[in-house]
């Protein structure tokens, strides 16, 4: 997929993964170069005074979505890829702007993604 995008905005989204056995890639991730607060209301979220890191942990076990939200515009401007700050199960979400949204659903039918939204502070 990312040998055929001919946007150069979209492409900054992605870096190169290597093996130790080859100088050429072998696959692209996905990488975002800001980082955004990211929340959801099931979870609590604890920061690491040794790296920094914000772990996030479920509140309560769910069968129910419930709705990730940010406090501000999420920053497209220099990259279509902007990176949580809070780690869910060890892993940070990677937020994807509209426009790789929908190169990347055009041509992969089945791909998943998480609906995030701008929530107002009260």
């Amino acid at each position: 997929m990312y040998e055929n995008i001919t946007n150069d905005f979209l492409k900054k989204g992605f870096r190169p993964i290597y093996s130790k056995k080859s100088e050429q890639p072998f696959a692209y991730g996905v990488y975002g170069e800001k980082e955004i607060h990211l929340y959801n209301d099931n979870y609590t979220y604890e920061l690491c005074n040794y790296c920094g890191t914000i772990n996030a942990e479920e509140k309560q076990s769910t069968d129910k979505f419930c709705d990730f939200y940010v406090l501000e515009n999420i920053p497209f401007e220099d990259s279509p890829v902007v990176a949580s700050r809070e780690y869910y199960y060890g892993n940070q979400v990677m937020l994807v702007s509209p426009e790789l949204y929908s190169y990347i659903t055009e041509r992969i039918k089945n791909a998943k993604f998480i609906p995030v939204f701008l929530k107002k502070e009260e």
